[in-house]
């Protein structure tokens, strides 16, 4: 087996620290890598729990407005309501609801239709 001189050993100890250097190098740059990552994850989780609560919100605006839908509904059922219409004909316009001697039928002679020529 050949000896190493003094000049082999020097050489050695060159390349060795040049591929160490090269792997810290790379440890580095993939810690960073991860560390980048890391905070990307929690950003997203963030802006995740962010959107979900304003997504909560906007059901709590939805329901809210279903509810005054369905009083709006009833509300326009009470005011159309043939016994609401019928007081405050009476007592806005003095309305009352004639007698069946009061009402007069009219019927409409044949005679006075128009035909329409097609």
């Amino acid at each position: 087996m050949m000896q190493l001189t003094d000049e082999h050993k020097v050489m050695i100890q060159v390349i060795k620290r040049t591929v160490l250097n090269g792997e810290a190098i790379l440890l580095m740059l993939l810690g960073a890598v991860l560390f980048v990552m890391a905070l990307l994850v929690v950003c997203e989780k963030n802006n995740y729990r962010e959107h979900y609560i304003a997504l909560q919100q906007q059901y709590s605006v939805h329901d809210q407005l279903e509810t005054e839908w369905g009083q709006l509904l009833l509300e326009q059922a009470t005011w159309a309501a043939h016994s609401h219409v019928e007081d405050v004909a009476q007592a806005k316009l003095n309305m009352v609801v004639p007698t069946g001697k009061q009402i007069q039928l009219i019927y409409l002679s044949k005679t006075l239709a128009i035909p329409i020529n097609s």
